[in-house]
């Protein structure tokens, strides 16, 4: 939705404010200011009030910059969601709103303490949230029979597991008190054992692979756990582990997607 988010196209689409100008340095949109929190922005239309959206790009700083903003705020200013970085590091950002008018501004800020200061940004882009979804890989060693890779748990209602058993693997998710699992894939403890699994996880369905094979999946689901106030941990209980990978994605790979992330 956001017009010229890669800055392929110079600054066209974007808007300076008072004492800011954008330009194009290494592929990077270049923020450069002579006064605090200033920098450009463009309007996004087409919102759906009430509906979920993600905001994402990369952020760095630059000369003097103590922080780098990407925000979304209203058309009056009101803040609606900010990402921030303080690192000359290109670093990945994400994070979802909910949009409460049809427009909404997208502002690319520079906050220093002296001046001039810049920063850069790329990749900028909004996406509608159309489905809860998402899937989980990991792959690594373990010593011993059982352990949970993978923990996000909200409290004993709210939950997403992936579990080592004595001899298989099962992969859980459990919201407002339902709870769903497929259990499969063989598995013999020991010392330094590789294992490799994924899993899918959305509000009507859950499954699981091991080691390029998907398991049967579990259509019975009717919502996915809101998990998004909480941490994820890795290597929660059993072991000792080494993890090797792991990577999780915003969408359902589907059962060929898992297949691979486990292979």
């Amino acid at each position: 939705m956001v017009t010229n988010g890669d800055f392929s196209d110079g600054a066209a689409g974007w808007s300076d404010s008072a004492n800011a100008t954008l330009s194009v340095s290494g592929g990077y949109g270049l923020v450069t200011t002579s006064a605090a929190s200033n920098g450009s922005s463009q309007t996004i239309s087409g919102l759906t009030i009430g509906a979920m959206y993600r905001l994402q790009g990369n952020l760095k700083n630059g000369a003097n910059a103590a922080n780098t903003d990407l925000r979304i705020v209203t058309t009056g200013g009101a803040l609606v969601s900010n990402l921030r970085v303080s690192s000359s590091v290109d670093t990945f950002v994400s994070g979802y709103f909910f949009a409460t008018d049809t427009q909404h501004l997208i502002r690319l800020l520079v906050n220093a303490s002296t001046y001039p200061a810049n920063s850069f940004f790329d990749n900028i882009s909004v996406r509608e949230v159309t489905a809860l979804e998402l899937s989980i890989a990991m792959r690594g060693r373990m010593t011993g029979g059982t352990m949970t890779p993978a923990r996000w748990y909200l409290n004993a209602d709210n939950a997403i597991l992936q579990q080592i058993n004595t001899s298989d693997f099962t992969f859980t998710q459990e919201a407002a008190t339902v709870v769903d699992s497929v259990t499969g894939g063989a598995f013999t403890s020991g010392i330094n054992v590789p294992f490799s699994i994924a899993s899918r996880h959305g509000s009507t369905f859950i499954n699981g692979a091991v080691d390029g094979t998907a398991l049967t999946a579990d259509l019975t689901p009717t919502s996915l756990p809101n998990l998004s106030a909480t941490n994820l941990s890795l290597a929660f209980s059993g072991g000792p582990m080494i993890i090797e990978q792991f990577t999780m994605w915003d969408v359902d790979l589907a059962d060929a997607g898992i297949e691979e992330a486990s292979a």
